[in-house]
């Protein structure tokens, strides 16, 4: 039985081996330049210096809500029930 060659696959593989590695390069790179451009911040102007070197102004006192009523049944002080 004569065994068939195995160039044709062998090359077929690394072909498509190295066409994938090549895309994945090429997208691997174009979201890096994605995300590089999101992280550019303008510079601070002098007028946000100023802002932000003004204090905050201080809060007024909170206002302290009421407990909220009961609504269960508070059992320590509920009476047993009565047999006639």
């Amino acid at each position: 039985m004569k065994r068939r060659s195995d160039r044709p696959l062998t090359i077929a593989l690394s072909l498509s081996l190295a066409a994938h590695a090549g895309l994945g390069s090429l997208l691997l790179r174009a979201r890096i330049a994605e995300l590089t451009r999101e992280l550019y911040h303008p510079p601070i102007t002098p007028a946000e210096l100023v802002k932000r070197e003004v204090p905050e102004p201080l809060d007024p006192e909170p206002l302290l809500a009421e407990p909220p009523p009961q609504t269960v049944q508070d059992f320590a002080f509920a009476e047993p029930p009565t047999i006639h």
